[in-house]
């Protein structure tokens, strides 16, 4: 079953969050048209599909529902149960109903997801990133309790895949033999070496 998530239904929280973004595209991810754009991903955790039409999304505080999703292409926007959809942040809306009428900043900024209801649109989900380098992302990461984080290889359309933390690695020096008790020789105790 197909759930359309129109403006003036006041449906229950459908589990949809901004999942991941790319604000410096230069050399990575293209777009339907060939095209290196930014892009953010909206993931749906539900258990049904759920049609963007009519969401907004924004960049800017000051005008909360800066760009609404059209409803001329319900294949386009509609994200799949369990999926995420790529939404192209382009400024390039003659492109289709997944090109946004904003593009993101590079430097970083906030991004607002709203859901339409009876009542008007509600906040479904924000974020505020920092600056990214080019051909960066900055995703959620599921190992770390969805904890944000800046991705050096980013995973439009696919799973976030978190790297661990680095840790200190121990490097174990290879040691002599005990010292032989007939040459009176001094003991040497395990080292351990700490590599940045």
């Amino acid at each position: 079953m197909v759930v359309f998530l129109l403006p003036g239904f006041d449906g229950q929280a459908q589990n949809i969050i901004l999942n991941e973004l790319s604000a410096s595209v230069t050399n990575s991810q293209v777009d339907n048209y060939g095209e290196f754009e930014d892009w953010i991903e909206v993931y749906n955790g539900s258990k049904s599909d759920v049609n963007l039409a009519g969401w907004y999304l924004s960049d800017n505080p000051a005008k909360p529902l800066k760009w609404r999703i059209p409803a001329s292409n319900l294949k386009i926007t509609t994200i799949l149960a369990g999926s995420c959809l790529l939404l192209w942040a382009d400024k390039d809306t003659m492109q289709g109903p997944d090109h946004l009428g904003f593009s993101l900043k590079k430097k970083g900024e906030y991004l607002f997801l709203f859901r339409p209801t009876k009542d008007g649109p509600v906040l479904e989900d924000s974020v505020r990133y920092g600056a990214l380098s080019p051909d960066q992302s900055f995703g959620r990461c599921p190992d770390r309790n969805n904890e944000w984080i800046v991705f050096k290889h980013p995973t439009p359309g696919k799973p976030n895949i978190c790297v661990p933390d680095k840790k200190r690695k121990v490097k174990r020096i290879p040691l002599p033999a005990p010292a032989d008790p007939l040459l009176n020789g001094p003991g040497i105790s395990r080292i351990h070496c700490n590599i940045h």
